[in-house]
């Protein structure tokens, strides 16, 4: 098609169309090459006697495009001016019509036009009636096969599809009648059964479709027994997990994904976003099931490395498979903090391992602007590539063969991360208006929303080139490991490696570790008078803010480690082996916890508050102890879980920070000991340091400063240059505010290049999991 250049716009009452002029290939009227043989010796008898042709090859045309307009315009604009279907604004108008109108009413305006032209035959014309009608007919039944969801409703009894049914029956359109009555058929059975959710491909169907129930214990360890996280199954474990997230992206409808639909989801309920739910659903099971696997158990921390490089070979063969969705879940949650912390155990993680891991965590590394730019560029170019650039053959000899490695010559899907698209809607959502002043519909917003809609249907085509089978183990395996959520994941990691003030108490600090102590104790003093300033859960501050205490609500962080302590132990089970990797000498590991106990991941599941039942728990956990011989305190540990997910409240959307001055700076400047800056989700660095700067009426360039965080253990945390402040700042669980101090940058600072897992780098990659978990609000 001939590229088009915009000539300009063309207001009317109820509809704005935009202008276009395009060349195209002219068409002479006497189309001799066309016409037949008895036509043709015609028309060239005329040229002899002198009748010319015009010898022209192109013309241009005038082409209107909406722009806007109202809604029965919109629905008008869905036949041309050739009186055939419009396939370009189809497609548009019926996967975004939802944010506007509704299926009934769109519905009725193509009834009306239909019986409208039946009426007037004699005045259209009779051809014309005809042909407008097959139009209409067309436009209906493209829409009963393309988005068949939008009459699904139960509640209403399918009255359109009953419209839809009558209509046909007074009408004889045999086509649409049959149609609309198959689909009623449809939902009517699919109510029985259990409505929309239970169409959804899940784990847990297939498991509890084989006869285990989750109390049964020894059937649980049965199951989990089956599949080994400590074997050479990596290839296994990178494919089946592709198989689900393939499953679950196929059977997504890319207009729940719109911005008008997703935001709204916590008001209209998860009925209207069910199949982004089951994709974000596997998602956090990914995240909460590697994070758990990791940090659970009691081992060696080169046992603990093991785990690690595991993942990491399997986040390997995810990028072979190009499931960029299991990808970033694990990439996500190595990168967090509970896992990151664990400085004894990534020393021990093999180079390799760790070479790997920076590679593809370097995928979905952000730029200046917050964007993944990389990992879209990789998208575009292998999202719908046949086969996958990575070639695998030292992976066929070093691991053993599956069924799937035989065929790997073949085709390969595409499982892109779904959470990229979601941001870019969102962002086109809140950017444009859904109206414009004269009040009509904004289409061109819906141009744009459709553009980011049909990059999701073409990967959702890229993911049925997958020829992976369904592992029956597998599922079994991953259902029945533990998921702890990341708050008991992070107290679990305090416990698996205590913090540098803990485990070096004993030591003399040394004036380096002394300036910091000093530092941290001339911010504290000069905070609050009170003995107990989080008593009251109020904090104010020079900046005029008041802000409630979101960490633990009148309880102490001692008693709030024992009781997230206990609700983690639930999870662990007595024994002389490992689900994690292969069995060590007992007499070099105390064993406690390192054997996942798949009973009590599924009877002790987690409500939407974050708190079991305490009377299914006290149950649950009897159950275990008679089978174990594990002597529990049972209330203690319920009432420890319950804390632990009530009391855990909502992240607030900024932070309270304490800026400090440097002691080579507090001589120059007379201001205050600290100020008060608040970090919202969104700044960046050189924002931060700049109204830093002008807080303590200090004037320089931002780039010669850098501002440092102190840890509670006494540590110090310089951050980034480029990075998010507000995902990039280290939680400080004793404290609803954080204690920063500016610093003026040495030369060295200036020219040195941080390198490894620092701790720069692992707060700066913080903001990946946080940013992939906020989807989900709501649902974990």
């Amino acid at each position: 098609m001939a590229a088009a250049k915009y000539f300009g716009e063309e207001k009317l009452e109820d509809a704005t169309y935009a202008i276009y002029l395009r060349k195209v290939r002219y068409v002479s009227p006497l189309n001799i090459e066309s016409s037949d043989d008895h036509t043709s010796d015609a028309k060239r008898c005329e040229c002899s006697m002198g009748n010319i042709p015009d010898h022209l090859h192109w013309e241009t045309i005038r082409e209107r495009i909406i722009r806007a307009g109202t809604l029965q315009k919109l629905v008008e604009c869905l036949i041309s001016d050739d009186m055939l279907m419009d396939s370009r604004h189809f497609n548009v108008f019926f996967a975004t019509y939802r944010s506007f109108s509704t299926c009934s009413n769109v519905l009725e305006l193509l009834l009306q036009r239909y019986v409208s032209l039946e009426m007037n035959s004699l005045v259209v014309g009779k051809t014309k009636t005809v042909t407008l009608q097959c139009s209409l007919r067309s436009i209906i039944m493209c829409w009963l096969e393309m988005y068949p969801e939008d009459f699904n409703e139960p509640n209403a009894d399918f009255a359109t599809l009953m419209r839809l049914i009558e209509f046909g029956r007074i009408h004889k359109i045999t086509d649409v009648r049959t149609k609309a009555r198959q689909l009623r058929e449809t939902y009517k059975r699919r109510v029985m059964d259990g409505r929309c959710l239970a169409q959804i491909p899940s784990m847990e169907q297939y498991v509890f479709s084989t006869g285990y129930d989750a109390p049964d214990f020894d059937a649980c360890v049965q199951r989990a027994n089956m599949f080994d996280i400590g074997r050479e199954n990596c290839v296994q474990i990178a494919e089946q997990l592709t198989f689900w997230d393939a499953e679950l992206f196929k059977e997504l409808l890319p207009q729940q994904c719109q911005g008008c639909v997703w935001n709204k989801r916590n008001k209209q309920g998860p009925e209207t976003v069910y199949t982004v739910k089951a994709t974000i659903d596997q998602f956090n099971a990914v995240v909460q099931k590697v994070m758990t696997s990791i940090v659970l158990p009691d081992c060696r921390p080169d046992f603990r490395a093991k785990i690690i490089a595991k993942w990491i070979d399997v986040a390997r063969e995810l990028r072979a498979l190009k499931n960029f969705s299991s990808l970033k879940a694990i990439i996500s949650t190595l990168q967090s903090e509970p896992v990151h912390r664990l400085k004894s155990t990534w020393t021990q993680v093999p180079n390799v391992s760790i070479a790997q891991f920076r590679e593809l965590a370097s995928i979905f590394d952000a730029d200046d602007d917050g964007e993944e730019r990389r990992a879209r560029q990789i998208l575009e170019e292998e999202g719908t590539a046949k086969k996958s650039p990575l070639r695998r053959p030292q992976l066929i000899q070093n691991c053993r063969r599956t069924k799937s490695d035989v065929n790997l010559a073949e085709s390969q899907g595409t499982v892109p991360y779904l959470g990229t698209f979601l941001t870019d809607l969102s962002m086109i959502d809140q950017a444009n208006p859904d109206f414009t002043e004269e009040g009509l519909i904004n289409f061109e917003k819906r141009r744009k929303e459709f553009e980011v809609i049909a990059k999701i249907r073409l990967f959702q085509s890229a993911c049925r080139a997958y020829k992976i089978p369904m592992d029956m183990a597998f599922c079994s395996w991953f259902c029945f490991l533990p998921a702890l959520d990341e708050n008991q994941c992070f107290v679990r990691s305090l416990e698996v490696e205590l913090p540098v003030n803990q485990t070096d108490s004993s030591k003399p600090l040394r004036p380096s570790q002394m300036s910091k102590m000093n530092t941290l104790s001339r911010l504290i003093s000069g905070m609050s008078t009170d003995e107990n300033p989080n008593d009251s859960g109020l904090i104010s501050n020079d900046s005029g803010i008041v802000t409630e205490d979101l960490w633990y609500d009148g309880v102490t962080r001692p008693f709030a480690e024992k009781t997230l302590g206990a609700a983690c132990n639930l999870f662990g089970i007595v024994s002389s082996r490992s689900f994690t990797a292969p069995p060590t000498p007992a007499s070099t590991v105390f064993w406690k916890g390192s054997e996942f106990s798949p009973s009590t991941a599924f009877s002790q599941r987690r409500s939407t508050s974050g708190c079991w039942d305490k009377k299914h728990q006290s149950n649950d956990v009897k159950d275990v102890n008679a089978k174990n011989d594990v002597v529990m305190n049972t209330p203690e540990t319920s009432s420890g879980s319950c804390i632990s997910g009530s009391s855990l409240q909502q992240a607030t959307p900024f932070h309270l920070a304490r800026v400090a001055l440097d002691d080579s700076m507090k001589n120059d400047t007379g201001t205050a000991n600290y100020k008060c800056v608040k970090i919202e989700n969104g700044d960046r660095m050189a924002e931060l340091i700049e109204r830093t700067l002008e807080k303590h009426l200090i004037c320089g360039d931002h780039s010669e400063y850098c501002l440092v965080q102190l840890l509670p253990d006494g540590c110090e945390f310089c951050l980034p240059e480029k990075c998010n402040p507000y995902y990039a700042v280290a939680p400080d669980p004793t404290s609803t505010m954080l204690n920063f101090v500016l610093r003026r940058k040495s030369d060295t600072e200036r020219v040195a290049v941080s390198g490894g897992i620092a701790s720069s780098t692992k707060k700066l990659n913080k903001m990946k999991r946080c940013n992939l978990l906020r989807w989900s609000s709501g649902y974990l």
